[in-house]
């Protein structure tokens, strides 16, 4: 209920009109967790020194190394509190035995919510022409796509281990409409997804095939159907033709310039203050694009807070790959599932500026963590069983 709590608000509540709502919940969500959950069972205090050391970060530039625009700390101070009752909910829930299904029931009640809110605020999804949904919903269409696809990995991995065909009807209906908010960035969770159930197929051949039948099946989408081609098809196409791809139907793409050439600005103003940045919108500050941010956490991280701010970002996610072998000696379908959030974590990096966006985007790093803290304590704990079998 707590991580349902803060899910629904942050994609659905996060706006002036709605904040007492949105400060309801989550005081609620933090209630449920301290009264709930076993707080006895956070041994490793790691993750919690990690989360604390980037958000006071975050914090501390902004309040004393602000170089343009505003600094909102209370955004910044309420996603670090989410982060920490996420580790405490993810740390407890791995522990218990089948809990894919109740966090595949977590997250497929909070899309579910969003979804329905977004219908009673905007309408019906069908005959929108080109006007994509989410807008009414806090943050923006690219936030609420993004949310409602972190949702969609935690299903599509229970189906993967289940194959409840109701679970997968369901799936589809969420991926389907996070498309429908019109951001590039929903195809790399939908891909992702596809690679989820690679993971989780018995037989490799038929999953290479059922890998190949359900990239057509969306490439058939997206480049097939008008709807979906007008809304993302045509934007992918004119994106690549500004890469360099030569694609017959490829049009002048502005936005990929933009956002070409914000990266490689940002890059050399990171080279002017590389070990601790310029300070928080160092890039606001002084780029000529007139945009707030790069569009790219890499290099707003490296902007802001230089090679150090980076690296203290990131290490949770090399510090996954590092003990990926050692996870999935025993636990080899989980371990392939936090392989793959995280890759796509930082492949989503590549499109957004997500440290300072909904705390929601640091839901896959710090479920990795939790996994991993749990495979430490099974190897703990079976030390312990084989020296007292020993003793004994």
């Amino acid at each position: 209920m707590a991580l349902i709590l803060i899910l629904f608000s942050n994609v659905c509540f996060y706006n002036l009109d709605t904040q007492i709502i949105y400060i309801v919940m989550n005081l609620l969500a933090g209630v449920l967790v301290v009264l709930t959950q076993n707080l006895k069972s956070i041994k490793n205090v790691k993750p919690i020194i990690w989360l604390t050391g980037i958000f006071a970060l975050f914090i501390v530039y902004g309040i004393f190394s602000l170089k343009a625009g505003t600094f909102n700390a209370d955004r910044f101070i309420i996603s670090y509190l989410q982060c920490i009752l996420y580790y405490i909910i993810f740390k407890n829930i791995v522990l218990e035995a089948g809990f894919e299904k109740k966090m595949a029931y977590i997250f497929g009640v909070s899309a579910l919510l969003c979804i329905l809110t977004m219908y009673i605020q905007e309408g019906s999804f069908l005959g929108r022409e080109l006007r994509s949904v989410g807008s009414s919903m806090a943050g923006n269409v690219n936030t609420v796509g993004m949310s409602l696809g972190i949702m969609s990995l935690f299903i599509v991995y229970y189906f993967g281990k289940t194959k409840k065909k109701s679970v997968l009807i369901f799936a589809i209906t969420v991926m389907s409409i996070m498309m429908l908010t019109g951001s590039k960035k929903t195809i790399i969770y939908i891909i992702a997804n596809i690679f989820i159930l690679y993971s989780l197929s018995k037989n490799k051949f038929n999953g290479i095939i059922s890998m190949i039948l359900l990239f057509s099946f969306l490439a058939y989408l997206i480049f097939g159907v008008d709807y979906f081609y007008n809304m993302l098809g045509s934007r992918i196409i004119d994106m690549l033709g500004q890469m360099g791809f030569h694609i017959k139907n490829a049009h002048y793409s502005h936005s990929t310039e933009v956002r070409m050439y914000m990266i490689n600005e940002a890059f050399d103003m990171w080279l002017q203050n590389p070990l601790f940045g310029g300070g928080t919108h160092y890039f606001q500050a002084n780029t000529k694009t007139m945009y707030e941010y790069s569009h790219c956490n890499v290099t707003e991280l490296l902007c802001s807070f230089g090679i150090v701010g980076f690296i203290l970002y990131y290490i949770p996610h090399l510090s996954f790959f590092k003990s990926y072998k050692r996870i999935s000696s025993n636990e080899k379908d989980i371990a392939n599932f936090g392989f793959i959030i995280t890759i796509l974590t930082l492949i989503i990096d590549w499109m957004a500026v997500t440290y300072s966006g909904f705390s929601t985007m640091y839901i896959p790093i710090i479920f990795c963590l939790a996994i991993k803290e749990k495979r430490v304590e099974t190897d703990n704990l079976n030390t312990q069983r084989r020296s007292y079998n020993y003793l004994k």
